[in-house]
């Protein structure tokens, strides 16, 4: 039983933090500069409340022609980001990833510099 407590705790140190209690939340809200619904995620690091401590936002955007999902999947950003986190590299923050299509994220065929600007970044300032 010793052995098996003992290699479980060394794949975990290896491994680093694979982000117990963290969590990436889709969200969704309906844009009246984008005439749509507007898909979003969320990372909030373990033990994140709102009303507790507010935590500064990064909003990471992905490249032209991806998703919303695209720093989620590809990039393993929950892991990444729990892993900084544990190890001291960087403090508790929360993460937005905004769909934004392939707009470059400028007005265009879309609104979509105007709903950063004028919608989402009030929205999440209000909610974290």
């Amino acid at each position: 039983m010793l052995k098996k407590l003992l290699l479980l705790f060394i794949v975990f140190t290896l491994q680093g933090v694979n982000g117990f209690g963290s969590e990436i939340v889709p969200l969704s809200f309906h844009s009246t500069e984008l005439s749509r619904t507007w898909q979003h995620l969320v990372y909030l690091p373990d033990k994140y409340s709102a009303a507790l401590n507010p935590l500064p936002v990064l909003y990471l955007l992905h490249g032209n022609g991806g998703s919303e999902r695209s720093w989620s999947h590809n990039g393993q950003l929950k892991k990444l980001v729990d892993t900084m986190i544990s190890k001291g590299l960087i403090k508790p923050l929360v993460i937005v990833m905004p769909e934004a299509n392939i707009t470059w994220y400028v007005n265009g065929a879309e609104n979509m510099e105007s709903a950063i600007i004028e919608e989402l970044i009030p929205k999440v300032e209000k909610t974290y």
